[in-house]
């Protein structure tokens, strides 16, 4: 099976930024840069297995990352993985 093609929402564009940025000013670039590669990694599960995370209320999904305390809401519409926006759980959500 072919991966799902993934699609960055404005809003998952820019919370995605203020994560990253958030995350150099408090632990610094190298931590910045592993968060990247940690967002890549699970991004890359997600294309190919949608399915395979927690549905909420039955139209957006949830995956979990970086020891659970950040998180990508998703849904799938057709062939696409629209990313919805990102959160840090230890923090009042960005949005």
């Amino acid at each position: 099976m072919a991966d799902y093609n993934l699609y960055f929402s404005q809003e998952a564009k820019d919370s995605f930024e203020a994560l990253l940025e958030q995350v150099k000013k408090r632990q610094g670039v190298k931590t910045a840069k592993q968060f990247q590669k940690d967002t890549r990694r699970v991004l890359g599960v997600v294309a190919k297995y949608p399915f395979a995370f927690q549905t909420i209320r039955g139209c957006a999904c949830k995956a979990r990352y970086r020891a659970s305390h950040h998180f990508v809401l998703f849904r799938v519409v057709g062939d696409e993985v629209q990313l919805i926006v990102f959160f840090d759980n230890r923090q009042e959500p960005i949005l």
